[in-house]
């Protein structure tokens, strides 16, 4: 997909959902502050640049997007009330999962 395609269709769709929930709060059928909407979503800039970079990424650079993508969903999950996790279960996990991608990443090399 080409890179341009991406931008306009990822962040056409953020302006969208916002302009959305913006009409929503004026038209009285949800009430809320922008700042409590930002400070609670803010995270979801985190999940579309992740998204956006694995979309557009020809090679390599899918972990460092995979990392920025985890770390939104961390973040929203927690403004969310959806889980108790921190930042800090997520770094305890990281070195078990590299061991394991490294030893993934062996299995299936071809012989060079």
């Amino acid at each position: 997909m080409q890179s341009n395609i991406v931008h306009r269709l990822l962040w056409g769709g953020v302006l969208i959902a916002v302009g959305i929930v913006f009409l929503l709060n004026q038209l009285g059928y949800v009430s809320f502050g922008i700042g409590d909407l930002f400070r609670t979503f803010w995270p979801v800039i985190l999940i579309v640049v992740g998204l956006q970079g694995m979309l557009i990424q020809r090679s390599g650079g899918y972990l460092w997007n995979m990392i920025v993508m985890l770390v939104g969903i961390v973040f929203l999950g927690r403004n969310l009330n959806l889980f108790d996790w921190a930042l800090r279960d997520l770094f305890s996990l990281i070195g078990p999962v590299v061991l394991i991608l490294f030893g993934l990443g062996m299995m299936t090399r071809g012989a060079r």
